[in-house]
């Protein structure tokens, strides 16, 4: 099973190179509304995305609009579909803002929005929505310190994990996952990740104590997929948490490397692979890793929100990225 993810993010408002459309000319960086979340998708199979902004719970796309009834917590692309065409899935939550929402799972294709999943209990929050070509896997708190992750089938989640504190999820194949912890079992504990799944002995997996971002990648051609982990993360994250991404080699993922620490940072929330490139997405700027004759190389593409999103997106010009805020912003890839 293979799992690849392409982010490409630049700079917004001329900080960094220009990009260049069919023709050469310059690319401008463009203001949209404000927008709490974002999200795209190729619902018509064109090859351009339509781009989803979030504002008070109400996701707006050109042509329609869907009340998510909470905050958008996770989002994930199925392009199993034909021609080209993609849907979208939207996990929504409780938040600061929406404190008595449900969570939610909806699928938003051509035709509109659908409810696949919910559920109402102590926490209703999504921390992880994939889709592989097994299904599309789910991972939401049970209640408030057990994250329960699985298939979810004809509107039904079948448990595959349950963990404390598994915020993080990637499935391998149909009967294990990747399971990142940000604490462990007792208050104040440190995280870890293990490989878990049906039929086998759950094996801790090389980290910094607790695991923000999970990806999974052929960086070297070999055929077999590497981990990217961002880990490091600690209760008193503002003082002694570390913004780091970890590489552990394929084929059984024991042994590995730090690729990055990002001072100023203290957590990596994404990890994206463009090609034989690394983008790591922290609390104040998104990170581009290029390999060099040292090992990797950091340069910061752009400036974040702390609680910001950025998806990439695809326009007829080239790919851009679009960002969260007020306005959110479509940038150019250089």
């Amino acid at each position: 099973m293979r799992f690849t993810w392409i982010v490409l993010i630049a700079w917004f408002g001329g900080c960094g190179p220009s990009s260049s459309g069919p023709a050469g000319e310059p690319r401008e960086a463009r203001e949209l509304a404000r927008a709490d979340a974002v999200a795209a998708v190729d619902l018509d199979g064109d090859g351009v995305d339509e781009l989803i902004l979030v504002t008070d719970g109400v996701a707006r796309w050109p042509g329609g609009e869907l009340d998510l009834g909470g905050s958008l917590l996770a989002s994930a692309r199925d392009a199993r579909g034909s021609g080209g065409r993609e849907a979208l899935l939207l996990g929504s939550g409780m938040s600061r803002d929406f404190r008595e929402a449900p969570a939610r799972v909806w699928r938003l294709d051509a035709s509109g929005g659908e409810l696949l999943w919910e559920h109402n209990g102590p926490r209703n929050q999504i921390t992880d929505l994939r889709v592989t070509a097994d299904g599309i896997w789910l991972a939401a708190f049970q209640d408030a310190s057990h994250v329960v992750g699985g298939w979810l089938v004809d509107g039904e989640r079948e448990p595959l994990i349950r963990e404390t504190f598994a915020t993080r999820q990637l499935p391998v194949g149909s009967d294990q996952a990747l399971v990142g912890r940000i604490y462990g079992d007792k208050p104040k504990s440190d995280g870890d990740l293990r490989l878990m799944g049906k039929g086998v002995t759950a094996r801790t997996l090389p980290t910094l104590r607790g695991v923000r971002s999970l990806a999974v990648a052929d960086l070297d051609g070999d055929k077999r997929d590497e981990v990217l982990v961002g880990d490091g993360w600690h209760y008193a994250y503002g003082k002694q948490a570390i913004a780091r991404v970890r590489l552990l080699e394929a084929p059984d993922w024991s042994t590995g490397r730090t690729l990055a620490s990002f001072d100023g940072e203290y957590t990596v929330r994404e990890i994206f692979v463009v090609g034989d490139r690394i983008v790591a997405v922290g609390t104040k700027g998104v990170h581009l890793l290029q390999r060099d004759g040292l090992g990797w190389s950091d340069t910061t593409l752009a400036p974040i929100a702390e609680t910001g999103q950025a998806v990439v997106i695809q326009e007829a010009a080239g790919p851009a990225v679009l960002i969260s805020g007020d306005p959110a912003r479509v940038v150019p890839i250089p």
